[in-house]
């Protein structure tokens, strides 16, 4: 569907299949960037009051401003009648469909939709701050606590 950007529209992204396993709500830009939100599938809402799942401090985002609806037909989003709009695509929109990989701005704040990619971590000979890096004058990089050893021997955590 195409309209022009100054009309509110029902959009629906295209569908993308590719990943697997839970799906994240990252911030990507804006005052809370690097805030996320793990998607289990439910209904969440997204603004700056204190009984939403994902609480933006950006004074462009209204109390409730948007809706999320995960199911297993997609994720659904929708514009709880904010003041400022949502934009998808810098269209506003009252509701869509979004796949991974879509970006919704809300305010001066960005939401990328991404298929959550925890991986587990390596495991590690010692462990950070362990008692091989205790005292000594050299700092170890890793965890930032004296080594014993000189700065140019100086063992790693």
């Amino acid at each position: 569907m195409v309209a022009d950007s100054s009309s509110p529209i029902t959009q629906t992204a295209v569908s993308g299949s590719g990943g697997a396993g839970p799906l994240r709500l990252l911030v990507v830009d804006g005052p809370d960037r690097g805030a996320h939100l793990d998607l289990a599938p439910g209904v969440y809402r997204i603004g700056k009051g204190a009984d939403v799942q994902l609480v933006l401090s950006d004074p462009l985002v209204s109390r409730e401003h948007l809706l999320v609806h995960v199911s297993a037909h997609g994720v659904h989003v929708r514009d709880l009648g904010s003041k400022n709009g949502s934009f998808l695509g810098g269209t506003r929109l009252t509701e869509a469909t979004i796949a991974p990989g879509t970006i919704v701005q809300i305010g001066s704040s960005k939401l990328r939709l991404a298929w959550c990619t925890r991986h587990p971590r390596r495991a590690r000979r010692r462990r950070r701050g362990s008692a091989s890096c205790t005292a000594g004058r050299s700092r170890c990089g890793r965890c930032s606590r004296s080594s014993r050893r000189s700065p140019r021997r100086a063992r790693t955590c």
